[in-house]
């Protein structure tokens, strides 16, 4: 099940700062949370982008209250963080955080004693996020409940209980998706909306509604860097689409000997992104090996591709091989998150797989549990 959790550190970092160039906005931050007022020697921080930079501007929390004052480039959105006891995280992406837009005027945030569970407002595209926040909450909170189940499933190996749960969830998702749509088309001028939709639909697993949720943008807000950026997003995605040819693509196997992608077609080929650390990973892998001994006398294989990365990668990517009974071929560069091939198939996450036929087409991704037996079914026949 793919985690809610998102850190944020990286997710600013990443996230181009400007919605268009030469647009300083003036923005003031009033905000109160009454648990703080117990407290002392507390601070508050708020991250942001400055040309080329990153900064993070700090003041004192006095009483449960403080203000920030300056100016941004553009209207961007940043984090805004508090400590509680006085103690800074060792990371402050793991912080007290809430998300907030500067722009111009007053920006306000209450909280009683988080800013997790605070409210933002003031300013137009903040009471946008708070808008879409609180569409969203009723969803979450019950995303949040099953993500405690699954876990408990998983633990205890009970597979039917973790499937039923994923069901559930999978639903979820699939409302919480509809909801975000409908908030888009609702604020189709709004930079919420355009982060909204990079935040929820990553064209890499969700193609088709990404390209959805852009189409309802306003041809301005399109034509600003940052919907620029997620165009290109989307462009690049739909190389990776159903009936495109897979990127080829060469690496070592487990015995160090070099293996091109190219070298299995005739065949059709699951192309399974994986590592030994991945939790997720690790649970389907008895679903792949099912598949596998089902289909591999019926013109079928797979080609695993290992995330591990480390001086100790190799040991831990061949103990996992052992371990779970792969018997198909394993190849890795043990770069994890930066290897060239995870980039060259744009992944954000895995486990992630591509079914390619016999001419390198691919014909089907990210195939999980019965949904893998269910397509090789419809390719080669029931048996």
């Amino acid at each position: 099940m793919k985690s809610v959790i998102k850190y944020v550190l990286f997710a600013i970092a990443t996230v181009p700062a400007v919605l268009k160039a030469q647009d300083p906005q003036q923005f003031r931050l009033e905000a109160s949370i009454k648990k703080l007022a117990t407290e002392q020697n507390n601070k508050a921080v708020l991250m942001h982008m400055l040309p080329g930079k990153m900064v993070f501007d700090t003041v004192d929390v006095v009483n449960g209250t403080f203000v920030i004052t300056g100016t941004a480039p553009a209207k961007q959105k940043a984090f805004l963080y508090v400590t509680h006891g006085g103690i800074m995280p060792q990371s402050i992406g793991l912080g007290d955080n809430v998300p907030v837009y500067l722009e111009n005027g007053t920006i306000k945030v209450t909280a009683a004693d988080s800013l997790k569970h605070a409210k933002v407002g003031g300013t137009p595209l903040n009471n946008d996020q708070q808008a879409l926040v609180d569409l969203l909450a009723p969803i979450q909170k019950k995303v949040d409940v099953l993500e405690i189940q699954y876990a408990a499933a998983n633990s205890s190996e009970d597979s039917l209980q973790s499937a039923m749960v994923r069901m559930r969830y999978e639903a979820l998702e699939a409302k919480k998706d509809s909801a975000v749509l409908g908030f888009v088309k609702a604020h189709p001028a709004s930079l919420v909306s355009l982060l909204s939709l990079r935040s929820y639909f990553d064209p890499a697993t969700k193609i088709e509604k990404a390209t959805a949720g852009f189409d309802l943008l306003d041809p301005a807000l399109k034509a600003s860097s940052q919907g620029q950026l997620f165009g290109r997003m989307i462009k690049r995605a739909t190389v990776l689409d159903i009936g495109g040819e897979a990127p080829a693509f060469t690496a070592a196997n487990t015995a160090g000997e070099n293996i091109s992608l190219k070298s299995f077609r005739g065949k059709y080929v699951l192309v399974d992104f994986w590592a030994s650390w991945c939790v997720p990973c690790r649970h389907e892998n008895p679903n792949v090996v099912k598949a596998f001994n089902r289909f591999k006398d019926k013109n079928f294989t797979i080609v695993g591709f290992s995330l591990d990365e480390g001086s100790d990668g190799k040991e831990k990517w061949l103990k996992a091989i052992e371990k779970d009974g792969l018997p198909w071929m394993q190849l890795s560069d043990l770069a994890g998150w930066a290897s060239p091939v995870a980039m060259l198939y744009n992944l954000k996450a895995i486990p992630a797989n591509f079914l390619l036929d016999p001419s390198g087409k691919i014909v089907a991704k990210n195939l999980r549990g019965e949904e893998l037996e269910q397509k090789l079914e419809e390719v080669f026949g029931k048996s």
